[in-house]
């Protein structure tokens, strides 16, 4: 397929309503492209890094410098996206998902 590619991106949300009234703690950080997730209950153990296209700070407010905007998102991948939909490309997708919660399997973490 040539021209063809997956771009991933990563965005990290403020906590909701219920997460912040039981004291939630973020174990995501975000440093450039790198995404680090730290295990909740066991600082000790080392934090998995993953690298992406794009990792997108939304977690805080906007006065953070490293905050992403949904404006900076539109800008990075949205635009792009629009521009091939409207070309008439059937390639083109977005696909989001969220987790609220750590895994419950410790196997996860290893």
């Amino acid at each position: 397929m040539a021209g063809a590619s997956v771009k991933v991106a990563v965005r990290v949300r403020p906590f909701n309503a219920r997460e912040t009234s039981r004291d939630a703690k973020c174990v995501i950080q975000m440093q450039g492209k790198t995404t680090c997730i730290l295990h909740p209950k066991q600082a000790k153990d080392a934090p998995k890094n993953f690298t992406f296209d794009y990792s997108y700070w939304s977690h805080t407010s906007e006065e953070d410098p490293n905050f992403a905007s949904q404006r900076q998102v539109y800008q990075d991948i949205g635009e792009e996206m629009l521009l091939h939909a409207f070309e008439g490309s059937a390639r083109t997708s977005l696909h989001a998902w969220m987790r609220t919660s750590p895994p419950t399997s410790p196997t996860r973490w290893k």
